[in-house]
């Protein structure tokens, strides 16, 4: 499916909603990193954070079938026809993409290796949290 999209714009699109699709694009890639290594930041604000945005993230994907809102937002921005459908690459499996290349795995197994690393990292926060 992700692997079969067109990159191509639909529309002509401007410097300026490049420009905001990249900012968009950064600001997403954020979270992930964040939920990777909030736990482990000797900061107790840190680890609440991590504990809210991880059942906070799985709700949106619940309730938006399976697709993230900033995703769909830089797509649109960079005029992508594929922007808010079942089409649209996921964007953990876009990074997977950028540091695997042909390696990468399928979608399913990146998706489920990156939720399997979200709630680890939760459970870690939590437990600095509440038991350590």
């Amino acid at each position: 499916m992700s692997e079969q999209v067109s990159w191509e714009p639909m529309v002509e699109v401007g410097r300026v909603n490049i420009l905001l699709a990249e900012l968009v694009k950064w600001f997403h890639a954020l979270i992930p990193f964040y939920t990777l290594v909030g736990w482990a930041v000797p900061w107790e604000e840190s680890w609440w954070v991590v504990l809210f945005l991880v059942p906070t993230m799985k709700i949106h994907w619940m309730t938006n079938d399976g697709i993230c809102f900033l995703s769909t937002l830089e797509y649109r921005l960079r005029g992508l026809e594929f922007a808010g459908t079942s089409e649209q690459p996921g964007f953990i499996y876009r990074m997977a993409q950028f540091v695997f290349g042909k390696a990468t795995p399928s979608t399913q197994v990146v998706e489920s290796i990156s939720e399997a690393g979200m709630y680890i990292c939760c459970a870690l926060a939590a437990y600095r949290l509440f038991l350590a």
